[in-house]
């Protein structure tokens, strides 16, 4: 986004602000990979919801940094609250590496980060008659903690109208809401799927 995000009135379109913390839990089988879920209100209903392949910026906001993480969305759910406001349920996986990441992966339950957001440019939308085909024209690959805006992407398509490919050092994970026509996993230990790398999966 090259441009400020604004409505015609001139007001901003995107979220920037606190919220609190629902969990944050470290994902089974990862050393250093979390999954953080949060809240946001929106203060008016033109303000966006956040699309498959863009990311918030996001910091404690007890921090020691100065700058704000960009971290993918994994997951968006909008709901209408209580108040009749929009109010968005973000899901983030995040792999632990650096000072920012220390502090949002060690964040407790009610604790408060700093959000700026939707960014980024959202993937393009597939091509209906690829999404009607007999059998799946879409192929969607990603590894590591890469798989969270491709998984995003994946959850917004219809169910076995794609095909999945993921690569990962051990384990799995990300994967809840894939529902792939053919769903293809390497590992390069072999604890999951195909042992190997990613083209390992093109050539059986």
């Amino acid at each position: 986004m090259d441009l400020a995000e604004i409505d015609e009135n001139g007001k901003g379109l995107l979220f920037y602000g606190d919220s609190k913390v629902d969990f944050v839990k470290k994902i089974e089988g990862q050393p250093n990979v979390y999954f953080l879920q949060t809240r946001i209100e929106l203060e008016r209903k033109e303000q966006l919801s956040p699309k498959a392949g863009q990311f918030y910026l996001l910091k404690s906001k007890k921090s020691n940094v100065n700058y704000n993480r960009p971290i993918s969305v994994y997951h968006a759910q909008d709901i209408i609250n209580s108040k009749g406001k929009k109010e968005i349920t973000l899901q983030f996986m995040i792999l632990e590496k650096g000072e920012g990441t220390i502090e949002l992966c060690h964040l407790n339950k009610g604790e408060e980060m700093v959000l700026i957001g939707p960014l980024g440019t959202p993937w393009p939308e597939a091509d209906k008659k690829l999404l009607n085909s007999k059998s799946p024209k879409i192929a969607i690959v990603g590894g590591g903690i890469g798989v969270a805006p491709v998984a995003n992407l994946a959850s917004t398509l219809p169910p076995n109208s794609y095909d999945f490919y993921a690569s990962f050092k051990s384990g799995s994970y990300g994967l809840e809401n894939v529902k792939a026509a053919n769903l293809k996993i390497t590992t390069d230990d072999g604890s999951v799927g195909i042992h190997g790398m990613l083209p390992a999966a093109f050539s059986e």
